[in-house]
């Protein structure tokens, strides 16, 4: 069986940064957010506030073909770093529209979270909302997963370095072994 990691948790804790370093790091190919490139695609013209709830649909289709188009939900093919999952849209669904689908939290045994917690400096950018809520946010995302029987790492590093040297520790101590 082959393992999944997830990068996973609130807007500015390095998730994307790690992602592309422990792809670099283990030889292992990254899958991207979904949500962002779709988003970057409407160059602005979204509503990040009172986003509309057909864009979360689309977001959503989007994200669940990508993860079966990459072998997310097979725990036979070569191992990946996910950049997110259906699991983010999940609790941002519950906090937005107070929406609640199953199937945002059904999560495959394969799959170990790495979750990064909001205790570094936020960085505005134009795709982010909630940057003072990061964590009360941060509470949902920690909930979500431990409603899960998945492996759960936190990263707690102030800084995108000490994140990285947790990360790349941690899988060490659990035995993580990528599937080529």
């Amino acid at each position: 069986m082959s393992y999944h990691l997830v990068l996973t948790g609130v807007e500015s804790t390095f998730k994307s940064s790690l992602s592309n370093a422990l792809g670099d790091y283990l030889s292992l190919e990254v899958v991207e957010e979904y949500a962002r490139k779709f988003l970057e695609e409407l160059h602005g013209s979204v509503d990040m506030i009172n986003f509309p709830k057909d864009l979360l649909d689309q977001i959503s289709d989007g994200q669940i073909k990508l993860q079966h188009d990459m072998g997310y939900y097979d725990p036979e093919v070569t191992s990946k770093i996910f950049d997110t999952d259906m699991l983010t849209l999940g609790v941002w669904s519950q906090d937005k529209f107070e929406l609640f689908k199953q199937e945002y939290f059904n999560v495959p045994q394969h799959i170990i979270y790495l979750l990064c917690v909001p205790n570094n400096t936020f960085t505005p950018d134009p795709l982010r909302v909630d940057g003072d809520r990061r964590s009360e946010l941060h509470e949902k995302y920690k909930n979500a997963l431990q409603s899960t029987s998945n492996v759960v790492i936190e990263l707690h590093g102030l800084t995108f370095e000490e994140r990285f040297k947790e990360a790349t520790s941690a899988l060490q101590q659990i035995g993580f072994t990528p599937l080529y």
